[in-house]
């Protein structure tokens, strides 16, 4: 598969921020923060679009070097490099009151949680607002999963494991999903339970990932492979033992897409 180069390998943004020099603290700070310096002048002008008021660019290199700073102590062993990739839009928060608070109030959601290690693997955790969508996404999943025989615990470690649960549409996709996978395996929800980052990730698998199963049941019915083993296989090695998958899927997909239209206009 041919990856395409990375904006900052296409476009020279150091023209318009000028030069780092060698061994000054803008330098050392990106050199602990494991971003190159193409990289870092990509994200500074990401910054500033993302900027409401906008800083002139000679004053944003020193703003940022603070920001890093920032940054650094509030998330302590944090991958920054990848963080300010996933979330450039953390460069623009307020880091003395906004992002602390949103850190305090995953800890009372999460208690047993590394927060500093959820926030990396989800850092667009910090751009919704934790004290409604977040709590209201963990209560209604704790809710929904509850029916199921799923302890409070559990769905904790779920959304540990996998914190993209917290920011994701729980009543609408992640409900359809477990309804989906509960119909097409009976008692999966529970039995995976037990297994709380392979349930998280089911539950965030796409539509055409769960649609495997239904494949499976009617053209491999002797098959003994797991639902997380079938719903995680990599799509061009599930293709390739299934080559029918992908026609059959895209006519199911169709016709669910003009059974809801109908649904729909019903309403």
């Amino acid at each position: 598969v041919l990856v395409p180069p990375s904006l900052s390998e296409r476009v020279d943004f150091l023209t318009a921020l000028g030069t780092i020099e060698d061994g000054s603290p803008l330098d050392a700070e990106l050199q602990e923060a494991g971003l190159s310096r193409q990289r870092f002048a990509e994200l500074l002008s990401r910054y500033e679009y993302y900027a409401s008021e906008g800083i002139a660019t000679k004053e944003g290199a020193d703003f940022l070097v603070e920001r890093l700073r920032l940054l650094r102590d509030l998330l302590p062993g944090a991958n920054l490099k990848k963080l300010i990739e996933r979330n450039p839009q953390t460069l623009a928060m307020d880091m003395t009151h906004t992002l602390p608070a949103k850190m305090r109030e995953l800890s009372v959601l999460l208690p047993n949680s590394d927060v500093v290690r959820l926030i990396e693997t989800h850092p667009k955790i910090l751009s919704v607002n934790v004290g409604s969508r977040v709590r209201s996404n963990l209560a209604d999943l704790k809710g929904m999963l509850r029916v199921a025989g799923v302890v409070d615990t559990a769905v904790e470690g779920m959304v540990t494991h996998n914190p993209r649960l917290l920011t994701s549409d729980v009543r609408g996709t992640v409900a359809k999903r477990a309804t989906r996978l509960e119909a097409l395996r009976p008692g999966a929800i529970a039995f995976y339970a037990e297994k709380p980052a392979s349930l998280s990730r089911i539950l965030c698998a796409s539509e055409r990932a769960l649609d495997r199963l239904a494949y499976v049941d009617a053209h491999d019915p002797v098959s003994s492979a797991s639902v997380i083993v079938t719903v995680n296989t990599p799509g061009a090695k599930f293709e390739e033992k299934y080559p029918g998958f992908d026609a059959w899927q895209k006519a199911l997909a169709a016709e669910r897409a003009r059974e809801e239209s109908e649904e729909t206009r019903a309403s």
